[in-house]
């Protein structure tokens, strides 16, 4: 068997390992569809159908559902986003319908994909060792499968930067004719474009991004810089264009409202903290030990990266050090800026879905510590001058590295597959599917149904979960929904007399005292347990 068809069974091994992590339950687990998830997944479906998506407006006292055809932002209750996720999951709805696998294949996918091309970017400037073994850590990365597995648009940056940055690199290589490179670096801004309007904290970092790429390979740039304008005028030109779009005064809510320049701190206090969320980021109970602490974003008990990448994270840092090629320099910058705008957030610090732009670059520095270890290790292990029992030991010693890393990937899978769908069940909405599920079950009218105020987005879990016609939305309006929604903050016991009779409230837990539920809606439970906790309560006034 000649080398590169190791390579290539090696690369296959592990995209199919990467495929499993991510694809594997993918419908259950998580074990219910999260609040933004279902808005993508009806916005798809409404473009597939019709070409266009609805937004609600008027709120909260007069609600109205606006239509609007090819949309390339989305105004999800006044908060405007890309709408990148959306049109990527147009073909697997319009395909498979709307599900929960359906609206989570593509981030699934986008995960394989980074893969494959951390694998190939690697390949570029490294051997096909250590390619592989960058592919293999972003393969079971415990921070890009946990957001391989369910939709947001967050888990798409990796992917536009990893296929930014392989185009750019490729471009540069002296036997491409200058058509191909004019071209690789077309493409290679096209996927920046992508990222910078694909995710709001990509309007600060591709910027870093790409100066950190310029000053890597300023000497390279300097030789290609006639074939390289055009890329950099399309890329400023859409930029521009992005940027204009949200910096107007009503789309700027969000960003006022999370950024840590308006919650009224003084100037050195800004600094003091821009400081700790940025360093909270390299703190290793976030990437070791506990990683994020909203449990969408992480595993119990487990932190962004596994243990025993910390050594190899630590060397391969010393190895780009040592080196000073312009890879090392891109990664090294690569890896100093992808805190920052995370850090100038006021919430959830360290934050691993902003923060998401990071990836794979710790896995692309473990890989590369990693390679020259197996480098070092092979010529070492070939000398004339070793003894047997030396030889015996550094094999023994592999084998030991390789059983460590098998068993924490392991671990992760069990604790993911296993015991991951309970625990995080209240983190992902769950109920409300089931809610729904019982008031049809026993023909209850929904225009007597009553949702509580608390189940965020309620509105788009229920366009979602009962597959409401996009035809019928644009035709009869928020009539459609037919379901009534409570008010958030209100006390329901103060509510309780103005409803109608035989109305049917769904409830969290704690929102209405001194009425008995007609039915519970546990939280998931492993079988052998006698006790659970109630995920939902509906009520019924008689």
């Amino acid at each position: 068997m000649n080398p590169p068809t190791k390579i290539w069974l090696g690369l296959g091994s592990i995209l199919l390992l990467s495929a499993l992590f991510r694809f594997y339950h993918l419908g259950s687990n998580p074990p219910a569809l999260f609040r933004d998830e279902a808005e993508k997944g009806y916005t798809a479906y409404s473009l597939a159908r019709t070409g266009g998506y609805f937004y609600f407006s008027n709120l909260p006292y007069q609600p109205q559902i606006v239509f609007q055809p090819f949309p390339l932002f989305i105004n999800v209750f006044g908060v405007y986003t890309s709408a990148v996720y959306q049109y990527v999951a147009v073909p697997f709805i319009a395909i498979g319908g709307l599900n929960e696998v359906t609206v989570r294949a593509p981030a699934a996918l986008a995960g394989v994909i980074t893969v494959l091309l951390t694998f190939l970017l690697l390949s570029c400037v490294a051997d096909h060792t250590t390619a592989l073994i960058g592919a293999f850590f972003v393969a079971v990365s415990p921070w890009h499968i946990q957001f391989s597995r369910w939709a947001q648009q967050g888990i798409l940056i990796p992917l536009f930067t990893t296929a930014g940055l392989y185009f750019f690199l490729t471009g540069l290589q002296k036997t491409r004719a200058t058509t191909q490179k004019r071209f690789l670096f077309l493409l290679g801004s096209l996927f920046f474009v992508l990222a910078f309007y694909g995710y709001a904290v990509c309007r600060l970092f591709i910027p870093l991004l790409l100066v950190v790429l310029a000053i890597s390979y300023r000497r390279e740039i300097r030789h290609n810089l006639r074939t390289l304008i055009p890329a950099v005028v399309v890329f400023v030109s859409l930029a521009i264009i992005i940027l204009y779009f949200y910096l107007q005064p009503e789309r700027m809510a969000r960003l006022r409202y999370l950024s840590i320049f308006a919650q009224g701190l003084t100037v050195p206090q800004i600094a003091w903290q821009l400081v700790k969320n940025y360093l909270s980021h390299y703190s290793p109970s976030f990437l070791f030990f506990n990683g994020d602490r909203e449990l969408r974003h992480s595993l119990l008990g487990f932190g962004e990266m596994y243990l025993f990448s910390a050594p190899l994270l630590i060397y391969g840092i010393w190895v780009l050090l040592r080196r000073r090629r312009a890879f090392d320099r891109l990664i090294l910058g690569w890896f100093l800026i992808f805190p920052i705008p995370a850090s100038l957030t006021a919430e959830g610090i360290p934050h691993a879905l902003r923060s998401i732009v990071g990836i794979p670059v710790p896995q692309i520095i473990c890989a590369l510590g990693a390679g020259n270890l197996v480098s070092a290790f092979q010529k070492k292990y070939s000398s004339i001058n070793l003894s047997s029992l030396q030889r015996l030991a550094m094999r023994m010693l592999a084998y030991l590295l390789m059983i460590i890393i098998s068993i924490s990937v392991i671990i992760f899978g069990f604790n993911l597959f296993v015991f991951y769908p309970y625990y995080s069940a209240q983190n992902w909405q769950y109920g409300v599917k089931l809610s729904l599920d019982y008031i049809h079950q026993n023909k209850i009218p929904p225009q007597k149904v009553y949702l509580s105020g608390y189940i965020t987005y309620a509105p788009y879990l229920v366009l979602f979960y009962e597959k409401t016609p996009p035809t019928l939305l644009k035709k009869e309006g928020i009539r459609a929904i037919k379901y009534n929604f409570l008010p958030p903050g209100v006390a329901i016991d103060n509510l309780w007399d103005k409803l109608p009779d035989d109305s049917y409230l769904v409830l969290y837990p704690g929102e209405l005292f001194g009425h008995k539920p007609i039915h519970i809606i546990p939280l998931p439970h492993r079988k052998n347990t006698r006790t659970y906790a109630p995920a939902l309560l509906i009520f019924h006034k008689g």
